[in-house]
C-alpha cells in the first residue's frame, strides 16, 4: 500500500482478490519450486500464478532466478508465518456463529433469520440480531448462502448454497478475510475492489 488512506481502506474492506490469490499463492511456496509447482500446490491455475508471482517479487516477497524457479524472502516467509499462525487457530465451537452455522445445516437448510436467531442466540449475546446480518452478509459476498425474499405469508429466508463442514466460517480481523476452518483458505467475497 502506497498511502495511509489506501491502507485503511483495505482493513476496512479486506483484502482484494489479488491479494487473496497471492496470500494462497504464498500458502504453495514452502519450498524452492518451478512455477507449475507452485500454481498445483496452491490449487491456483497456471496462468494466475504467472500473474501474482511479478507482484510478489515487487513487493519483496519472493525471489526468482532466470530458470523461473521462485522461493521466499525472509519477508516472505514471516508473512507466511503470520498466515499459518491464524489458520492454526482453532474456531470457537461455542461461538455465535457456530451456533446460526448449526442451524443453518439443519434441514430443509433455509430459515428465516428470526428461526435461526431463536434456535442460536442466548440471552449474554451482545447485539445479536446486528451481529448476525452481518455476518449473513459476508457469507452472501462468499456464495455460500443467498437471500431468499419472502412475502406477505412468509418472512425472507436464508438459504445454504454450499455447505462448507462442521465448522462456520469466520471473519479473521487480522487478515481482513472470511476464512473457512474446514479447508483452512480465505473465501473470496464478491464486491471487493
Amino acid at each position: 500500500m502506497s498511502t495511509k488512506a489506501e491502507s485503511s481502506k483495505l482493513q476496512r474492506k479486506g483484502p482484494t482478490m489479488r491479494q487473496l490469490r497471492c496470500q494462497q499463492l504464498m500458502m504453495g511456496m514452502e519450498q524452492p519450486a518451478r512455477l507449475h509447482e507452485i500454481a498445483e500446490r496452491s490449487h491456483i491455475s497456471y496462468h494466475e500464478a504467472r500473474l501474482r508471482l511479478p507482484e510478489l517479487k515487487r513487493e519483496g516477497l519472493v525471489e526468482s532466478e532466470r530458470a523461473r524457479v521462485y522461493w521466499l524472502t525472509p519477508k516472505g516467509k514471516r508473512l507466511l508465518e503470520k498466515l499459518r499462525t491464524v489458520a492454526a487457530e482453532k474456531p470457537d465451537p461455542d461461538s455465535l456463529q457456530q451456533r446460526l452455522w448449526n442451524a443453518l445445516r439443519q434441514p430443509p437448510q433455509r430459515h428465516s433469520i428470526f428461526h435461526l436467531l431463536t434456535m442460536a442466540v442466548r440471552a449474554d449475546d451482545p447485539d445479536a440480531a446486528n451481529r448476525s446480518r452481518a455476518w449473513f452478509k459476508q457469507l452472501e459476498s462468499a456464495g455460500i448462502v443467498a437471500l431468499l425474499p419472502g412475502n406477505a405469508n412468509f418472512p425472507d429466508r436464508w438459504l445454504l448454497l454450499d455447505d462448507l463442514g462442521v465448522h462456520a466460517p469466520s471473519w479473521r480481523d487480522r487478515l481482513g478475510v472470511l476464512f473457512d476452518w474446514n479447508s483452512g483458505r480465505a473465501l473470496q467475497l464478491e464486491g471487493l475492489p
